[in-house]
């Protein structure tokens, strides 16, 4: 994560901002995930949303 946030100085300064709580709750949703792919994945959807600025992990997912 660290890697990716550093890519894009956008990424990384909404990012920093983020409260701990949020970030620690988007923290837990990467580890949470059981494959490498999965992992890679939403690392990749929250550089994306954090590059906007929004906290929602979910945003970008499929809800049912």
């Amino acid at each position: 994560l660290e890697r990716d946030l550093n890519k894009s100085k956008k990424a990384r300064k909404n990012f920093d901002s983020f409260s701990a709580s949020t970030k620690k709750m988007i923290y837990r949703w990467i580890l949470r995930g059981k494959r490498e792919e999965t992992r890679s994945k939403r690392i990749r959807i929250t550089v994306e949303n954090a590059e906007v600025g929004s906290k929602n992990i979910f945003e970008t997912q499929k809800i049912k």
